[in-house]
C-alpha cells in the first residue's frame, strides 16, 4: 500500500507582539514596519483597504492593530474600526493626521486604545502600543470562567469540566464524550451537545467530531492531531481552524 506523507501545521505560540498595519502611504507604512521590527515588534503585514483589512482577519488575527484614518476605497478607518469591534476584541492605536473635531467626535464612539497624531514621535507611538498591549494582556491575565457537563454514569451524577474533555463523537442518536480518563454517552445528538459547550474552547472540525483546542498538537487540510489521536478535519477548513486556535491560544495564554 502507498504512504503518503503530508505536512502538519504546528501549534506553537508566538515570540512577538504582532502588529497589522493599516496605512494607505506606502512610504509611511514602509517606515513604520522597521520601526515596529527595530523595536521587538513583529509586522504581519501593511494594508491600504478596509476590503483587505478584513479579508486578512478572516485569516490571522495580530495582537495590535495600528489604524490610519484616511484609506483607500468606500471605508476610512474609523469606519474600519468600528466594523472590527462588532467582530473582534482587538486593541487598536489611531495614527492619523486627521485630528479636527468631526474626526474625533467619530473616534470617540469606537473602541480603541490609542491615538497618535503625525507626524509621530518614536517614543509617543511606542508608549502607546506598549500600554494597549498591557491592558489586553491584564484583560487577559483574568481567570477564565470554566463550563461544564452534568451526566449520569453508573446511576451517579458525574461533572465534567471543559478542560476534563478532549472532543466529542456523533454516535446515531447519542454523542460520546471523550475525557482524559473516561469515556462517556449522552442521550442527545450532537448538534444539542454543541450549544452547552463554550465557544471560546470546543469546534466542531467535522460534521461529527466537536473537539477541544486545547487538546489539537498539529493539523494538515485532512486531520488534525489531537494529544495522540488522529480525527478527521472537514474540507476547507484548515485556514479557519488555523484562525480559532490562533485566538484561542492569545485569549488563553
Amino acid at each position: 500500500m502507498k504512504t503518503t506523507e503530508m505536512e502538519f501545521y504546528k501549534i506553537s505560540k508566538p515570540t512577538k507582539p504582532r502588529v497589522l498595519i493599516v496605512e494607505d502611504n506606502h512610504l509611511i507604512a514602509e517606515n513604520l514596519s522597521e520601526l515596529l521590527e527595530m523595536e521587538g515588534f513583529e509586522t504581519l503585514a501593511a494594508l491600504r483597504t478596509s476590503k483587505d483589512t478584513l479579508n486578512f482577519l478572516k485569516f490571522d488575527i495580530p495582537d495590535l492593530i495600528i489604524m490610519d484614518i484616511r484609506l483607500k476605497g468606500n471605508d476610512d478607518g474609523v469606519k474600519l474600526v468600528k466594523k472590527i469591534n462588532a467582530k473582534l476584541a482587538l486593541p487598536v492605536v489611531y495614527l492619523t493626521a486627521c485630528c479636527d473635531a468631526s474626526y474625533l467626535d467619530r473616534v470617540s464612539k469606537t473602541k480603541y486604545d490609542g491615538f497618535v497624531v503625525k507626524p509621530y514621535h518614536k517614543e509617543t507611538l511606542i508608549s502607546n502600543i506598549q500600554l494597549a498591549l498591557k491592558k489586553k494582556h491584564e484583560k487577559n491575565s483574568l481567570p477564565p470562567k470554566e463550563g461544564h457537563l452534568t451526566l449520569r454514569k453508573d446511576g451517579f451524577s458525574v461533572v465534567l469540566m471543559d478542560s476534563d474533555i478532549k472532543y466529542l463523537k456523533a454516535d446515531g442518536m447519542y454523542t460520546l464524550i471523550v475525557g482524559k480518563k473516561d469515556e462517556y454517552r449522552m442521550r442527545n445528538i450532537l448538534k444539542e451537545v454543541e450549544p452547552m459547550m463554550s465557544p471560546n474552547k470546543f469546534v466542531r472540525i467535522h460534521k461529527s467530531y466537536l473537539v477541544n483546542l486545547d487538546y489539537i498538537t498539529a493539523f494538515n487540510h485532512k486531520e488534525v492531531l489531537l494529544d495522540g489521536l488522529t480525527l478527521p478535519i472537514k474540507r476547507g477548513f484548515t485556514k479557519q481552524l488555523a484562525k480559532f486556535i490562533q485566538e484561542h491560544r492569545r485569549r488563553f495564554k
